[in-house]
């Protein structure tokens, strides 16, 4: 965690990995003892570097623990471009006014959302036992402010979330479930806005477009979320970098 004096040393490893080569500034505001620093710390190493931002906020359910408006003020304050902020769980604890408002300002301030949906549903709720949250954030009030929200998966089989195989049909397919997504909407979250969130060109299926692109198969794309087929084509640049076939057999 970064912050006030007790962040010294964190903030000296990060300028040693920015000098490495690092791609990207983050950090946890919500697990700082000093949120609001944390936060101050990562946008000032972001400036300095000209690297993008990309902050753990908000990763809770208490609506008291509410860091979200503080990174849009500076990101705001200091013109910061290609922000993204992760989680932002607590978003969807406050009242729809504030979901609505604090959405406004993201979609203002061009930041852009990842949700992690099969890690939050997972970490969430368990001392709940009558109506337990999802843990995720508020995903349909950003997406009618204008806000890029992208879906992933941050924790797979780790000690946050045992489970997971990296894949983003299992991923668009829960998300789908928790949001009530339509199956064109939630693939966009995890391929054409995952994209837009991380600064990559898009990618479509016309000419000239970059072919970028994963074949799975399926007769349509709400089978292939539901099945999830590991017969698949990875294409990358143009070239068949990966190729996965399955066999069926029937024993008589």
């Amino acid at each position: 965690p970064l912050g006030g004096d007790l962040g010294a040393p964190v903030r000296r490893l990060l300028d040693e990995a920015i000098e490495a080569g690092i791609d990207i500034v983050g950090a946890s505001p919500d697990i700082a003892h000093d949120p609001v620093g944390a936060t101050t710390d990562a946008v000032a190493a972001a400036r300095r570097s000209g690297l993008r931002l990309d902050v753990h906020t908000d990763q809770t359910v208490d609506p008291r623990l509410f860091f979200l408006p503080e990174l849009i003020r500076q990101v705001r304050a200091h013109g910061l471009t290609g922000t993204v902020a992760s989680h932002c769980v607590s978003l969807a604890s406050q009242d729809i006014d504030t979901q609505r408002r604090v959405a406004d300002e993201l979609a203002a301030a061009g930041i852009a959302v990842f949700t992690m949906p099969l890690t939050s549903l997972f970490l969430f709720g368990w001392d709940e036992p009558v109506a337990p949250p999802r843990g995720v954030t508020a995903i349909n009030v950003l997406r009618a402010a204008g806000v890029v929200v992208a879906a992933g998966a941050d924790n797979v089989q780790d000690p946050f979330f045992p489970y997971g195989r990296c894949d983003p049909f299992e991923t668009a397919s829960v998300l789908a479930l928790v949001a009530h997504l339509t199956a064109d909407e939630a693939w966009d979250m995890v391929s054409g806005e995952a994209r837009r969130a991380m600064g990559r060109p898009a990618v479509t299926l016309t000419p000239g477009s970059r072919a970028d692109l994963v074949a799975v198969k399926g007769t349509n794309l709400t089978e292939a979320l539901s099945m999830a087929s590991q017969e698949r084509i990875v294409i990358h640049r143009g070239r068949v970098v990966a190729r996965t076939t399955v066999r069926h057999a029937l024993q008589a």
